[in-house]
């Protein structure tokens, strides 16, 4: 369909998960994006009908969700389907939309509006915490200003209070807690480092 040309899936063209989603998607572009930073030879296509993916993901309507959210996936004109809405979802997008250069695009500044109208929660039973998070801290990281200067001690409180005494983090509460609090540490540690600029392609 074309609100799915540009993505990525997790599944094959015929299988279940064949649509393109915000999740594959914001991965493979940063890939791309730190392939691009190394000098492989990455063409602007690829780039250019991804970020267009992630555009489409944007929502535009109050009607039918707050303004100012990324969904999953495009909205279908008869918003059917899988196409939840999510802080992870929202926080990706924004900082794929940075990374690969739309970052004066208006679903960014709407985007930061949103999060700077909420408390950034300390910890959610529905999983997906720690992903979120990472997400948020590095977007918010690349907005800077008031947005870094009050997302990120609300991340920093909420990820110390969850933090084992051997240094680690807990393994999410869904699915995701097959992967263990290796995963979950790792993207903890991620999303408390922006300061220190460890990465090259998160570097401003």
């Amino acid at each position: 369909v074309p609100t799915d040309i540009g993505g990525w899936r997790y599944g094959f063209p015929d299988g279940p998960d064949a649509s393109s989603d915000m999740s594959v998607t914001g991965w493979a572009l940063m890939f791309l994006r730190s392939a691009r930073n190394a000098e492989f030879n990455v063409p602007k296509l690829y780039f250019d009908e991804g970020l267009d993916f992630v555009e489409r993901c944007f929502e535009k309507d109050p009607k039918n969700h707050e303004p100012g959210v990324f969904r999953y996936r495009p909205a279908p004109p008869d918003m059917a389907g899988p196409t939840q809405i999510s802080l992870a979802n929202t926080a990706s997008a924004m900082l794929t939309l940075i990374l690969g250069g739309r970052q004066d695009k208006e679903s960014v500044a709407v985007g930061v509006k949103w999060f700077m109208s909420r408390e950034y929660p300390r910890q959610w039973q529905t999983g997906y915490y720690y992903l979120s998070t990472y997400y948020s801290s590095q977007a918010m990281a690349q907005v800077g200003g008031d947005a870094w200067n009050q997302v990120f001690p609300q991340i920093t409180r909420g990820l110390l209070a969850e933090q084992a005494k051997d240094g680690s983090w807990p393994a999410e509460v869904s699915g995701e807690r097959k992967f263990g609090s290796a995963y979950t540490t790792s993207l903890a540690i991620l999303a408390l480092t922006p300061p220190y600029q460890l990465l090259p392609i998160y570097q401003r």
